[in-house]
């Protein structure tokens, strides 16, 4: 360990615990959220409302979560479902952008409506191979449909271990969520998923997981090692899956 990085995670660890936010993804995530705002007044939401797939040459949505259940939600999420990647295969750039800015634009105009026009969170787990892609698609979007919107976007360690990953982004989204649970990593050290993060050089937010697998899995390991953050960090996103987490906080 270098003795600039021994010094940042001497601070990281020092810093103020970065705030909490929740997602709320069902109807039983609730709980937890008011049982949050109890402890932690002002703590934010996002709400999931759809999840878009991909068929023949079509994108649809499927509606999960009304945007007004949570008040007020901080950001409304647009799940991709895996099945989008077949979409790169079959579709250039523009015509994509074009495929996913219908549903979107429908989606955001009946949320704007119920006065929900906040923050969009796209939770993507894209493959690292089309990373400049989604990058180009997005830059797209968002001369569209979604220009002037706060746009975020979910990450995984694997796309902050290709060096170009700031560069394909910035000044594309306002920021990424970087998921430390069910990504089919191994995940390296916290210190070096930290130092992966900041050598992005994009704001950045934890997205944790309230909850484990049986044995397979070190989700809530992730509470404490991200509890001091500083440089580009902003908050912790946590997905609690019904859960409650407040031995976790």
């Amino acid at each position: 360990m270098t003795p600039l990085l021994a010094a940042w995670l001497v601070a990281c660890t020092t810093a103020p615990p970065a705030p909490f936010a929740q997602w709320v993804w069902t109807e039983a995530d609730r709980a937890p959220l008011a049982d949050l705002r109890a402890s932690q007044p002002g703590a934010v939401a996002g709400v999931h409302i759809a999840t878009l797939h991909y068929a023949d040459g079509v994108v649809r949505s499927e509606l999960s979560l009304a945007p007004g259940l949570v008040d007020p939600p901080r950001a409304l999420v647009i799940r991709l479902d895996d099945d989008l990647h077949a979409a790169f295969d079959a579709l250039p750039d523009d015509a994509l952008a074009a495929a996913l800015a219908a549903p979107l634009t429908r989606l955001l105009t009946l949320a704007d409506q119920r006065g929900a026009s906040v923050e969009l969170q796209l939770d993507y787990d894209v493959p690292v191979r089309l990373l400049p892609r989604w990058a180009a698609v997005l830059r797209l979007l968002r001369g569209g449909c979604l220009a002037g919107r706060p746009l975020w976007v979910t990450s995984l360690v694997a796309h902050l271990q290709r060096p170009d990953y700031g560069a394909l982004f910035v000044g594309v989204i306002d920021g990424h969520i970087l998921q430390v649970f069910d990504t089919g990593d191994r995940a390296p050290s916290a210190a070096t998923v930290r130092a992966l993060a900041e050598a992005a050089d994009l704001p950045y937010r934890w997205g944790l997981g309230a909850f484990e697998r049986g044995d397979t899995t070190a989700h809530r390991a992730w509470f404490s090692a991200t509890s001091g953050c500083t440089g580009r960090c902003q908050a912790r996103w946590v997905f609690p899956a019904g859960q409650p987490w407040r031995d976790l906080r």
